[in-house]
């Protein structure tokens, strides 16, 4: 069975990147944000205030505007929350790789998923980037080589394409309902969208907090369960989930996801000035010897 490897933000953090909390600061230019719990509202609690469009016309440099054949004046606007985005995307691009990418290309898995933005890893690959038209495919990357074939999926967008980035709670509702679409026209054990995956793979879950906000995750863990509950014979594969045992440890959060036939395995932290690196070391070690 195909080796999957999910990461999240944590990889990132041990290289000095962006939290969340980072994230929402660059957009508000705030040091301080409400005490939201959810991250996602934070974003919308951010954004709607403002006004959704800003228009400017076109004009030459001598402040003459253009007009078009019918003497209209060109206008252009510009979506606020678009160039908020790709403001993001260009903060994001302009950070450095944590040193744990270099260990996530040594875990050689067949298949890359992470909700970050960066595309740092499949940077460290030569990749074929392929473009199709479902929006829970689109965000796949393939490494084919004759030995073998890789995907990278970037599922909550990319830095190189600021408007298909997902950041608010609408942008998760909205995705939330694609991936139902899917799932109705798809069948699980054929390979199509990073959704598949955690049908027909084992998947290992790193870096990820996996936080209540990550509708989309949880829809597609709780979809696997109800097939799992239905008949024995469905979804044979298992999916890994390493909870570095750190003070945000959640243990609520670990019976969910036992519930939901993860198998959570528990990472030691002993507070020490390098304890993350210690922990992602075991982590990089388990999953290499899995």
């Amino acid at each position: 069975m195909e080796k999957t490897v999910l990461y999240g933000n944590g990889v990132n953090l041990l290289g000095g990147g962006m939290s969340w909390d980072g994230v929402l600061q660059h957009i508000s230019n705030k040091k301080l944000l409400p005490p939201i719990q959810s991250n996602t509202l934070k974003y919308e609690y951010i954004i709607l205030p403002q006004k959704e469009n800003k228009d400017f016309y076109l004009a030459t440099e001598d402040g003459v505007r253009l007009v078009t054949e019918d003497g209209k004046s060109i206008i252009i606007s510009e979506n606020t929350e678009l160039s908020i985005k790709s403001s993001l995307a260009r903060k994001l691009k302009a950070q450095k790789p944590s040193y744990f990418y270099d260990k996530l290309v040594e875990l050689d898995a067949d298949n890359y998923i992470t909700t970050n933005y960066e595309l740092f890893l499949p940077k460290k690959f030569s990749v074929e980037i392929k473009q199709f038209q479902n929006p829970l495919v689109y965000r796949c990357r393939t490494l084919r080589t004759d030995k073998s074939h890789k995907t990278f999926w970037n599922i909550h967008g990319d830095t190189e394409n600021p408007k298909d980035i997902i950041l608010g709670l609408s942008d998760y509702c909205e995705y939330v309902a694609q991936i139902n679409e899917y799932l109705k026209q798809s069948k699980p054990e054929i390979l199509g969208s990073w959704i598949n995956l955690f049908f027909n793979s084992n998947v290992h879950i790193i870096g990820l907090a996996m936080g209540y906000e990550e509708v989309d995750l949880w829809n597609v863990l709780t979809t696997r369960k109800r097939k799992r509950r239905k008949s024995a014979k469905e979804c044979q594969n298992n999916i890994y989930y390493y909870a570095i045992q750190d003070e945000s440890f959640d243990s609520g959060k670990k019976e969910l996801l036992k519930a939901l036939d993860v198998n959570v395995v528990d990472i030691e932290f002993d507070w020490s000035d390098n304890a993350y690196s210690k922990a992602y070391e075991k982590i990089f070690e388990l999953i290499k010897n899995a």
